[in-house]
């Protein structure tokens, strides 16, 4: 009798140690998870900017070929890119000003670009206006705008290279950090 308890206290143990070690390995199984969780929610977070990034910048060049289009062409119909190209680009400003709440210098580089994106869109209204009043011609304010308009965009596609470098990189840390 004495030697089945001992087999019965061995059986047992061995039986808890197996218990513990599965019960480790949930916990490690758990963490893990949540760790690639937070990870992927990262990345989404990262590709979302981006996105909002590119099809902000796509919004300014619907303007930009609807205005060069109808300069061209002097045909109204040109201009349907244009059309609310301004008010898309706006929206994606404000997506990202909420996507990027919790990173002032993000918040302050959308600003910086928020600024030349006015100034690119005040443009393009003032070559409208400039064409019209004077019977669809290119007038020489026009052209003296062109170095400047070219200058705004060149601006706006760092700022946004800039804003979605950013982001990258603070995708990068948060995965180091993850792992």
């Amino acid at each position: 009798i004495l030697k089945k308890t001992n087999t019965e206290k061995g059986i047992r143990n061995v039986y808890l140690i197996a218990f513990i070690l599965l019960f480790l390995a949930y916990l490690v199984n758990l963490y893990a998870n949540r760790q690639l969780v937070k990870q992927a929610s990262a990345v989404e977070h990262t590709n979302d900017v981006i996105r909002d990034l590119d099809n902000m910048l796509s919004k300014v060049k619907d303007g930009e070929t609807g205005v060069r289009g109808y300069v061209i062409t002097k045909k109204p119909e040109f201009l349907y890119p244009y059309f609310g190209s301004y008010e898309a680009a706006d929206s994606l400003y404000k997506d990202l000003l909420e996507l990027t709440i919790n990173n002032p210098s993000q918040h302050d580089r959308l600003n910086q670009l928020k600024a030349a994106l006015e100034r690119r869109f005040e443009i393009l209204r003032f070559s409208i206006k400039s064409f019209n009043d004077n019977n669809r011609e290119m007038t020489d304010s026009m052209k003296k705008l062109q170095t400047e308009s070219r200058i705004v965009m060149d601006d706006i596609r760092i700022k946004i290279s800039t804003i979605a470098r950013e982001e990258n990189k603070i995708r990068y840390r948060l995965k180091i950090d993850v792992l």
